[in-house]
């Protein structure tokens, strides 16, 4: 069984849409680890479509002073980090059922 989610949030004119989420990691003391950013792409052609997350593995990053792992600060500690991990689902449409 193969389970995809993804979230995309803007759609553009040639059939490519896009989309970002942030996961916050998990606190370990004073610190937050294990934050994650993904960046989807959806393209949709006449018989292909092709899902691509780009995941981040962020830099560990201090708690909030209530001691709080947050997205924004899994996104910045993320930000200009090479892709740590790539996965990809094609499909073809093959004929109707």
């Amino acid at each position: 069984m193969i389970e995809f989610s993804f979230t995309l949030s803007s759609i553009g004119a040639s059939g490519s849409s896009r989309g970002q989420t942030a996961g916050t990691g998990f606190g370990d003391g004073s610190v937050c680890t294990g934050g994650e950013l993904t960046t989807t792409t959806l393209d949709l052609t006449a018989s292909t479509l092709r899902i691509e997350p780009e995941i981040t593995i962020a830099d560990d990053y201090p708690e909030t002073s209530d001691g709080f792992c947050t997205t924004d600060a899994a996104i910045k500690a993320a930000q200009g980090k090479a892709c740590s991990q790539l996965e990809v689902l094609t499909a073809d449409f093959v004929e109707a059922l």
